[in-house]
């Protein structure tokens, strides 16, 4: 543990393989949304927005929606599942009281 400011304790963590590997995907993810967020403000730069365009820009929000609504479930759980095995190793949860946490 090291020290930050005044008195104040800090801890450092490291990256595990796992964690890298669920890092790199996030980022990929982050940027799969940012250019499609980037594609559809050029559609919209020219001016007028056309039916077929606010259509085709509907329907894309309807699946971007619930893709992130998936990947935002995926990491709530990922976050539940770690810290039932932190619980573990720590001895307060039994294996079988931390299979509670898993779907």
């Amino acid at each position: 543990m090291g020290r930050v400011g005044h008195k104040r304790k800090a801890k450092y963590y490291r990256l595990t393989a796992a964690g890298r590997r669920r890092l790199q995907s996030e980022t990929e993810k982050w940027n799969r949304m940012a250019d499609v967020i980037a594609e559809s403000c050029a559609l919209h730069r020219g001016g007028s927005v056309t039916l077929w365009s606010r259509s085709v820009s509907g329907a894309q929000e309807i699946l971007r929606r619930s893709r992130i609504e998936s990947e935002m479930d995926a990491e709530l759980r990922f976050h539940i599942e770690a810290y039932a095995e932190d619980l573990v190793r720590r001895g307060v949860l039994s294996p079988r009281g931390a299979a509670a946490f898993s779907p």
